[in-house]
């Protein structure tokens, strides 16, 4: 069985038109508490997936660590409802839905618009590796199978 670690017991994932990834952390000053927050991407301490209602409010549905498990989380929820995919963060906003390989292209281009215009002289080749959004970027490539390669088989989701 999936699960997904932000749903409710008996809340179904066909009340959702989309599903986004987003870079989160908590801003809560007590350990007891949790005040959850969408972020830039260099402030993330996770990646959390939302699902996007009818009326256009984002309920979460899912948080990982690493950009290769919230990926395998996104990979599931578009093989069990077949739903666009986009990414949003505070500064960007939400992209076009789209399948994972347009996620894939979206954010290749953000970080290519977010690289400074230097000389190729002075271009440092780990500049495009080293921007926030390139682990992401990397993990929806692999599963997506960008590349033309098959992507990874989905792992089921952990509880």
């Amino acid at each position: 069985m999936t699960t997904f670690n932000n749903l409710t017991p008996g809340e179904t994932l066909d009340r959702f038109e989309a599903f986004f990834v987003a870079p989160c952390r908590d801003e809560s000053a007590d350990p007891a508490e949790s005040s959850i927050a969408q972020c830039l991407p260099e402030e993330k301490q996770f990646w959390s997936v939302y699902g996007v209602d009818a009326d256009g409010a984002a309920h979460p549905v899912h948080d990982e660590d690493s950009e290769d498990a919230i990926v395998n989380a996104l990979r599931r929820l578009i093989d069990l409802t077949g739903k666009p995919v986009l990414y949003r963060d505070p500064a960007r906003g939400p992209t076009p839905e789209g399948t994972l390989l347009e996620l894939a292209d979206w954010l290749t281009m953000a970080i290519h618009d977010d690289l400074p215009a230097l000389p190729v002289e002075d271009f440092r080749e780990d500049d495009f590796d080293n921007h926030p959004l390139a682990g992401l970027r990397e993990a929806v490539c692999v599963g997506s199978g960008y590349d033309g390669s098959d992507p990874p088989a989905l792992e089921e989701m952990a509880q």
